[in-house]
C-alpha cells in the first residue's frame, strides 16, 4: 500500500467521557477515530515539531509502542503528558 492510497486523518473530537471516566474519540463523521497515531500526527496534536516529539519519545517522557516498523503513540498518553506538563501560575 502506498502512502497516497491511505485515507487522510480527520480531526478528533474528544468527549468528556462517561461515568467510568472513559473518553470516546470520534471524528467529524461520527465514526471512531484511531486511538494510536503516528509520530507526525502526535506532533501536530501537541503543537510541537516532529523532531521535538522524537526527542521526548527518545527520553521516554512520552510512551510509545512499535507495531512492525511503525512507532505509534496512544492519544491517552498524549493527554497524560499535557496534564503533567501544565503548570499553575498565580
Amino acid at each position: 500500500m502506498t502512502r497516497s492510497s491511505q485515507s487522510p486523518v480527520t480531526p478528533l473530537s474528544i468527549s468528556r467521557g462517561d461515568a467510568d471516566g472513559e473518553r470516546s474519540h470520534e471524528n467529524s463523521g461520527g465514526r471512531l477515530a484511531p486511538r494510536l497515531v503516528s509520530q507526525r500526527e502526535a506532533a501536530a496534536y501537541l503543537g510541537i515539531s516532529y523532531w521535538t516529539l522524537r526527542d521526548l519519545v527518545f527520553k521516554r517522557e512520552i510512551p510509545s509502542l512499535r507495531i512492525g516498523r511503525r512507532l505509534l503513540l496512544d492519544l491517552r498518553d498524549l493527554e497524560a503528558f499535557i496534564s503533567q506538563a501544565k503548570t499553575l501560575t498565580g
